[in-house]
């Protein structure tokens, strides 16, 4: 597979923070990255997800170990082609694990095989719930119908403990090992996440890169757009396939295709909702 001498980039999210362009944009660049020492395993080996995601998307089965069906070396050659290796999961910092015990679980796989660095973006926690609500409703998954306050008072995500999941990971990889990086824009390197993410890889950017085209991000309606696909939820379409074909091409329609351009800036948090979510991560926060 691998030997010591490997470094190992291992990105987890977290989600909601550009994880399916940096993905995209990796699988896009194999063999370009691969000519500057760099390997970006491809998704295809383990095809529940390649339809919806360019990244590893069942490396957090490896790391829990429970199914041996999947293996790191469903990813990683015997022989590999570089001396960099990227892996990316943002299930390993989401309800897909047991965030606080993964960590540990994910030493346990590569301690013996490479040098681990961990790259995760944090995005403030209440852009996060507004984005993940968002994404609750349009997705089409649940039919979503729950107002913003509903979705708000409906229990606690553990992902957005901090302080907890760094801490986590610094105790499994080391603390000088865990690059953190903020989502937003302002503070991302040229202002660019892509360049962003290739600088914490130590690598620059290069003019013969290529950027992964729009169908590789993930939409961002307004509160318009949410409010409708909130209110198409209540549709008694039973047979989920249907509707949620049914929500794509109003999204080929009114969002790719750009009928829809209408922006009103508004958003489902009100600066009191605001406040709330960044009361309750205040304390962790600061340390």
């Amino acid at each position: 597979m691998a030997t010591k001498q490997n470094k190992l980039f291992l990105h987890i999210g977290t989600r909601k923070t550009g994880t399916s362009l940096i993905q995209s944009f990796c699988q896009l660049n194999q063999a370009k990255l691969l000519e500057y020492d760099f390997f970006y395993p491809d998704n295809d080996k383990f095809d529940e997800r390649k339809s919806k995601s360019a990244g590893h998307w069942n490396l957090y089965r490896v790391f829990e170990g429970r199914d041996k069906h999947y293996s790191l070396g469903d990813y990683l050659p015997a022989s590999c082609p570089a001396n960099n290796i990227i892996l990316s999961n943002e299930a390993l910092t989401s309800e897909h694990c047991d965030i606080l015990n993964i960590a540990a679980k994910a030493k346990e796989v590569l301690h013996k095989e490479f040098f681990t660095k961990v790259i995760i973006y944090l995005r403030r926690q209440d852009l996060y719930m507004n984005s993940l609500y968002n994404e609750g409703i349009i997705s089409g998954n649940r039919k979503a119908t729950w107002l913003f306050d509903e979705f708000l008072s409906g229990g606690h995500i553990p992902e957005l403990e901090y302080y907890a999941v760094l801490k986590s990971w610094a105790r499994a990889f080391g603390k000088r090992n865990i690059i953190v990086r903020p989502f937003e824009t302002k503070q991302f390197y040229d202002g660019d996440l892509i360049k962003d993410f290739l600088c914490c890889l130590g690598l620059v950017w290069r003019e013969d890169f290529v950027l992964p085209g729009k169908e590789s991000i993930n939409p961002s309606p307004d509160y318009v757009l949410v409010e409708i696909v909130r209110h198409l939820n209540r549709i008694p379409l039973q047979k989920r396939p249907m509707y949620k074909l049914f929500l794509e091409r109003v999204f080929d329609e009114l969002v790719y295709d750009r009928r829809y351009t209408r922006k009103t800036g508004q958003s489902h948090t009100s600066p009191a909702e605001r406040v709330k979510v960044l009361d309750r991560y205040r304390q962790s926060n600061a340390k």
